[in-house]
């Protein structure tokens, strides 16, 4: 069985983190981001930043001009460019900082010990490469849209990514927080479970009071 070094003696380029969290799904491989010499979660978020500015920009094109008026409207291309590369990216961020808040006030609920920013940091080496590689099948998508029955297998393909990136999010909190991988798990539905009876609470108690003054 190979064995991850978790004594890295110098810090890793960009590719050989993502590539080592992305081929070694375990706590170890998340473990061994905790000690990189410069775990920064600033770091991270350049990457997110880089990656969906990138990824923003070959959108916004590809979508513009294959699928024109339809996600478009009447926006000038310049405007419609400029606007989806300038928002991905800070929308890509700030999506980040939240869900690993949300997620690592959900994983202390549930007994975590660990660190906000060393569950950024695996946050962002887990969503960088997903960024990447949901774009490059985007642009796929964008593509083959005018092809039919075609383009449904860019999508089939996102779905699975998605679905592999949550079980990395499992692992990445089950290692930062030093709890099961069912807590871990739990600490990922448990924010969407809470807004839910939130949104159900909240529409009740609108609903009630008009339904029974119709009722008079």
């Amino acid at each position: 069985m190979e064995t991850i070094s978790m004594q890295p003696v110098q810090s890793r380029k960009w590719y050989q983190i993502w590539w080592d969290v992305w081929r070694h799904p375990s706590a170890d491989s998340c473990k061994s981001l905790l000690i990189e010499p410069d775990h920064d979660p600033v770091r991270g978020f350049v990457w997110i930043g880089v990656i969906s500015l990138i990824v923003g920009f070959l959108g916004s094109l590809a979508y513009y001009f294959v699928l024109g008026s339809q996600v478009t409207g009447a926006y000038d291309p310049f405007i419609w460019v400029g606007c989806e590369t300038v928002l991905t990216p800070i929308a890509a961020v700030i999506g980040v900082l939240i869900s690993t808040a949300i997620m690592h006030g959900a994983a202390k609920v549930l007994g975590g010990t660990g660190k906000w920013g060393d569950l950024a940091f695996c946050f962002c080496a887990i969503a960088a490469p997903n960024t990447l590689i949901v774009g490059v099948f985007g642009l796929l998508f964008a593509l083959l849209y005018q092809k039919g029955g075609i383009f449904f297998i860019p999508w089939l393909i996102t779905f699975a990514i998605g679905f592999y990136a949550i079980i990395l999010q499992v692992t990445a909190i089950s290692a930062v927080e030093n709890i099961g991988s069912g807590k871990a798990f739990l600490a990922i539905i448990l924010p969407g479970i809470v807004l839910g009876l939130l949104g159900v609470c909240c529409t009740l108690t609108l609903l009630i009071p008009a339904i029974s003054r119709i009722g008079q």
